[in-house]
């Protein structure tokens, strides 16, 4: 496998994290308001969107696996920093 696909592995998990975290955001803030039918649809889809790039993740190989999970965990650690300081 090439440096390349490999990035593109980690860009793909990165991509994948930051949409998964910002999907939680969101869910939380429908639960809060009482709208748990588009809290529970937007819960799924973004378990789907995650356990679905992993798999395809994990079919290509061990390394694949382990780049894009790590790039779902350096969007979480960047959203997390970014909401913590009060940016949106």
């Amino acid at each position: 496998m090439t440096s390349a696909s490999l990035l593109g592995w980690a860009l793909a998990g990165l991509g994948a994290g930051v949409v998964f975290f910002t999907l939680l955001r969101r869910t939380v803030c429908l639960y809060v308001d009482h709208r748990w039918p588009l809290g529970i649809a937007l819960h799924l889809a973004r378990w789907g969107l995650l356990v679905a790039l992993l798999v395809l993740a994990a079919r290509a190989g061990p390394a694949p696996l382990l780049l894009a999970a790590a790039g779902v965990l350096a969007a979480r650690l960047g959203l997390v920093r970014t909401w913590k300081t009060g940016s949106r």
